[in-house]
């Protein structure tokens, strides 16, 4: 009897140490796959905040007492654009540079304000957006105060070039402005770019299947990430003093 209790204790013993060590091993699969998720997540954030930031004075912001990052200063990061645009994709991370180069030649070493810039485009885009949240110009609803009527779609700045548009950005105070191409087909390699518009209206009407949808998400990051990484294609946008546009 004596000996068949011992052999049920060591049984019990050698069958609740294989559970700890199951459940030990799990919590640190668990663990390990937490830090890789974190560290993969925060590679990604790295690789945006490397991207760059762009300082925007907000006068709404002082004259309602919105605290801003730093005193009336905003900082807007490519990161901040995904989130008010909804996706990053590599137009949007190109035209986010392109609109700080266009900021830097209006206003310098100044820090650019809004409400004291207008944008116009020659059709629709997603960078007309881009630019309205970033400067702050709207077209008739919204900041009604000081920004209506700074953001305008103007169809006589069709530059006549296939896939291309044009924008103007200008101050309000001075006048100084900057006419702006942007190549949109000079994003992606001809193959990329072919089969990212053969299937694109499938894809965001989620009739493509996996096989399809997972290779429209590769090209689209692997082309986002090269941008962040080594920059914006050479040639896709173009950057030239303007005098003789007129805002209506």
């Amino acid at each position: 009897m004596k000996k068949y209790l011992l052999l049920l204790v060591t049984v019990f013993v050698v069958a609740s140490c294989s559970n700890n060590n199951d459940s030990t091993n799990k919590t640190g699969q668990a663990i390990k796959d937490t830090a890789k998720q974190n560290l993969s997540e925060n590679n990604v954030k790295n690789i945006y905040d490397n991207f760059g930031i762009i300082k925007v004075k907000d006068p709404l912001a002082t004259h309602i007492g919105y605290l801003a990052d730093s005193a009336d200063v905003f900082f807007i990061s490519l990161i901040d654009v995904g989130k008010f645009h909804g996706k990053v994709c590599p137009g949007i991370a190109t035209g986010f540079k392109m609109i700080k180069d266009v900021l830097d030649s209006l206003y310098g070493d100044k820090i650019p304000v809004r409400g004291n810039i207008k944008v116009a485009c020659s059709r629709g885009s997603d960078l007309l957006d881009v630019a309205g949240y970033i400067t702050g110009a709207r077209n008739n609803i919204g900041r009604g105060e000081i920004n209506r009527g700074d953001l305008v779609i103007d169809t006589t700045l069709n530059p006549h070039i296939s896939k291309a548009f044009a924008m103007v950005f200008s101050r309000k105070d001075n006048g100084k402005m900057y006419k702006v191409i942007f190549h949109k087909d000079r994003l992606l390699t001809p193959e990329d770019r072919e089969f990212i518009f053969s299937v694109d209206k499938e894809v965001f009407a989620n009739h493509a299947d996996s096989a399809t949808q997972a290779k429209f998400k590769e090209i689209v990051q692997k082309e986002v990430k090269r941008t962040l990484t080594e920059g914006p294609c050479k040639g896709v946008y173009e950057i030239t003093r303007c005098k003789d546009y007129k805002f209506n």
